[in-house]
Protein backbone atom coordinates (compact mmCIF):
# COMPACT_ATOMS: atom_id res chain seq x y z
CA UNK A 1 0.00 0.00 0.00
CA UNK A 2 1.04 3.55 -0.52
CA UNK A 3 2.18 5.75 2.33
CA UNK A 4 -0.86 7.99 1.99
CA UNK A 5 -3.30 5.10 2.40
CA UNK A 6 -1.41 3.69 5.36
CA UNK A 7 -1.37 7.09 7.03
CA UNK A 8 -5.09 7.64 6.42
CA UNK A 9 -5.90 4.17 7.74
CA UNK A 10 -3.76 4.74 10.83
CA UNK A 11 -5.42 8.10 11.42
CA UNK A 12 -8.90 6.59 11.08
CA UNK A 13 -8.08 3.76 13.47
CA UNK A 14 -6.77 6.23 16.05
CA UNK A 15 -9.85 8.44 15.59
CA UNK A 16 -12.22 5.50 16.03
CA UNK A 17 -10.39 4.07 19.06
CA UNK A 18 -10.28 7.49 20.80
CA UNK A 19 -14.02 7.85 20.18
CA UNK A 20 -14.80 4.41 21.62
CA UNK A 21 -12.59 4.92 24.66
CA UNK A 22 -14.09 8.32 25.46
CA UNK A 23 -17.61 6.92 24.91
CA UNK A 24 -16.94 4.03 27.33
CA UNK A 25 -15.39 6.31 29.98
CA UNK A 26 -18.37 8.66 29.81
CA UNK A 27 -20.78 5.73 29.97
CA UNK A 28 -19.11 4.33 33.08
CA UNK A 29 -18.64 7.72 34.77
CA UNK A 30 -22.01 9.33 34.05
CA UNK A 31 -24.65 6.62 33.89
CA UNK A 32 -27.58 9.07 33.89
CA UNK A 33 -26.30 11.05 30.90
CA UNK A 34 -28.46 10.90 27.76
CA UNK A 35 -27.06 9.17 24.69
CA UNK A 36 -27.03 12.27 22.41
CA UNK A 37 -25.07 14.31 24.96
CA UNK A 38 -22.62 11.46 25.43
CA UNK A 39 -22.15 11.25 21.66
CA UNK A 40 -21.59 15.02 21.34
CA UNK A 41 -19.05 15.11 24.17
CA UNK A 42 -17.23 12.04 22.84
CA UNK A 43 -17.16 13.54 19.36
CA UNK A 44 -15.77 16.83 20.65
CA UNK A 45 -13.07 15.11 22.66
CA UNK A 46 -12.20 12.94 19.68
CA UNK A 47 -11.92 15.96 17.39
CA UNK A 48 -9.52 17.60 19.83
CA UNK A 49 -7.41 14.51 20.59
CA UNK A 50 -7.26 12.85 17.16
CA UNK A 51 -4.16 13.13 14.97
CA UNK A 52 -4.00 15.56 12.03
CA UNK A 53 -2.48 14.75 8.64
CA UNK A 54 -0.58 17.37 6.65
CA UNK A 55 0.54 16.84 3.08
CA UNK A 56 3.16 19.23 1.77
CA UNK A 57 5.19 19.31 -1.40
CA UNK A 58 8.95 19.55 -1.58
CA UNK A 59 11.40 19.31 -4.43
CA UNK A 60 11.77 15.58 -3.85
CA UNK A 61 7.99 14.95 -3.92
CA UNK A 62 5.08 14.87 -1.51
CA UNK A 63 5.80 14.49 2.19
CA UNK A 64 3.28 13.43 4.79
CA UNK A 65 3.25 14.63 8.36
CA UNK A 66 1.16 13.29 11.25
CA UNK A 67 0.64 15.80 14.07
CA UNK A 68 -0.83 14.61 17.32
CA UNK A 69 -1.49 16.56 20.51
CA UNK A 70 -0.31 13.60 22.63
CA UNK A 71 3.13 13.45 20.98
CA UNK A 72 5.29 16.56 21.05
CA UNK A 73 7.07 15.66 17.81
CA UNK A 74 5.41 15.17 14.46
CA UNK A 75 5.81 11.94 12.54
CA UNK A 76 7.16 12.42 9.01
CA UNK A 77 6.68 9.88 6.26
Amino acid sequence: MKKKRILLLLSFLMFFSIYLISWKILKLSFQNMNEPFRAMISGGLTAILSPRIKIYKTQSGEKFQLNWIVLKKSINL
